[in-house]
């Protein structure tokens, strides 16, 4: 298999592993909340106004797989190159 292949698939995989990682924190974390209502029952009523405004939606996931892919990429000719001296 081509080494860019196998640079893709890796890059894939380390996402996977962070994306279900991240999924799997946030699901527990959600499941095992506990509110503080001893807290919550002075406060005062919640303010009804809405502010518009913009956001930032850059996304660096993208970014960071093309960065993981060149780096497996560059990792793997160093070992085929490695392997052909040997």
């Amino acid at each position: 298999m081509k080494p860019i292949i196998k640079a893709l698939i890796g890059s894939l995989i380390i996402h996977l592993i962070y994306f279900l990682t991240v999924a799997i924190v946030g699901f527990v974390k959600t499941i095992s909340y506990e509110p503080n209502l001893h807290i919550n029952q002075n406060s005062a009523s919640l303010p009804n106004t809405v502010t518009f405004g913009t956001m930032n939606m850059s996304n660096p996931y993208p970014y960071s797989f093309i960065a993981v892919t060149i780096i497996f990429y560059f990792i793997l000719r160093f070992m085929y190159s490695v392997k052909k001296i040997a």
